[in-house]
């Protein structure tokens, strides 16, 4: 039995539904896991057991994606580097994980597992001159090369690594175990978001079409940078309805009750041209239509599966056609989401991926 810490620098909704599987694929593999994760809004419990993994949170005050975050960052990537201690594997989650991995590996001789969930370079929603992402995505891939193992959540991203790459690189898509939910559709059409809440999202443009309606409801969890705005009109809105943050368990049964899920994600984002969003797999899983935004991977698998409608990023007029004919239509609304139920059982399922993970760690491990 080895030893796997996992380091996350988020602690989003007490544990992210990734990290959750592969942490339990692991232990249920035979391995004693541990996951460490940075919880920035002291929200959690500092230690807790789920299932036999053990987790243990940094609860450091911290924004993201701001200057001030330097300082955090700093202490941050030191109690990752000591929560390493007596593993024999640091399974490091995006970049600002891997300094502290590739010390424990230098200094320790750990194997580490480096799980890209997006690329840094690609993530940055601010405006950014092409060649200071390249010169991101050229660091990341650099210090990636000093990993055991890469994980990308799509084969979509394995070309950012190039094709001289000296690491075995699995994927491990990031696909929700099946859950059977009893939970009924609102009487009302109802559209869900759940997730982080940037401005790349189309939250604010969604709430705006919704708002001119009748009969539609927008439900928006989660937390980020629009969640004051979002919080705001919700409280002035009988169209709005702002619900926080919620649990995993809780944002499954919003999407069941829910009539379709919004996946409008501004392609200008690199990161959200190539996601392939654990939300649209939850949906398909749970036989929800996804309005998806043109230009991107996303749109790419509910078009090819008929999963969903594609709908152009910012062009408020053809959201609003596209929720009027998805509530005005329930009979297609309907043969959407069974069409990606089928596809969630013949592709998109875990234990396919789980048998990739574990696999992988058996090599890393031989």
């Amino acid at each position: 039995m080895s030893r796997i810490v996992i380091l996350r620098s988020r602690s989003t909704a007490g544990l992210e539904p990734r990290v959750e599987r592969a942490a339990r694929a692991l232990q249920q593999g035979g391995h004693d896991v541990r996951v460490f994760l940075w919880d920035r809004e002291r929200a959690y419990p500092r230690i807790e057991e789920r299932e036999g993994v053990r987790i243990w949170r940094l609860p450091l005050p911290a924004p993201y994606n701001r200057p001030s975050l330097l300082l955090p960052m700093l202490w941050w990537m030191i109690a990752a580097f000591f929560a390493t201690r007596g593993a024999q594997v640091v399974h490091a989650c995006d970049l600002d994980t891997l300094p502290a991995a590739l010390a424990a590996k230098a200094l320790g001789g750990r194997k580490v597992v480096y799980d890209i969930f997006d690329f840094y370079g690609d993530l940055i929603t601010q405006p950014l001159a092409e060649r200071t992402r390249g010169g991101l995505r050229g660091l990341e891939t650099g210090l990636a090369s000093f990993a055991d193992l890469v994980l990308l959540p799509d084969s979509v991203r394995r070309g950012t690594l190039g094709p001289e790459f000296p690491r075995p690189v699995e994927i491990v898509m990031n696909v929700p175990r099946d859950e059977v939910l009893s939970e009924r559709q609102a009487a009302e059409f109802t559209l869900f978001y759940g997730g982080n809440l940037g401005p790349d999202r189309g939250l604010l443009e969604a709430s705006q079409v919704v708002s001119g309606m009748e009969n539609v409801t927008f439900r928006v969890a989660g937390t980020g940078e629009l969640e004051k705005p979002l919080r705001s009109l919700a409280d002035g809105s009988s169209s709005l309805e702002f619900l926080g943050q919620i649990d995993h368990p809780t944002l499954l049964k919003e999407t069941a009750r829910a009539h379709a899920v919004l996946a409008w994600y501004d392609p200008s984002v690199p990161a959200n041209r190539l996601a392939s969003p654990n939300k649209l797999f939850e949906a398909m899983m749970l036989s929800r239509p996804v309005l998806v935004s043109d230009g991107t991977n996303t749109a790419e698998i509910a078009s090819l599966k008929q999963a969903g409608i594609r709908v152009p990023y910012g062009d408020l007029e053809a959201l609003r056609e596209a929720l009027v004919r998805l509530r005005d239509d329930p009979a297609h609304a309907a043969s959407l989401g069974a069409a990606g139920r089928r596809a969630f059982d013949s592709t998109f399922n875990w234990p396919v991926n789980e048998k990739r993970l574990l696999e992988a760690y058996r090599a890393v491990l031989a």
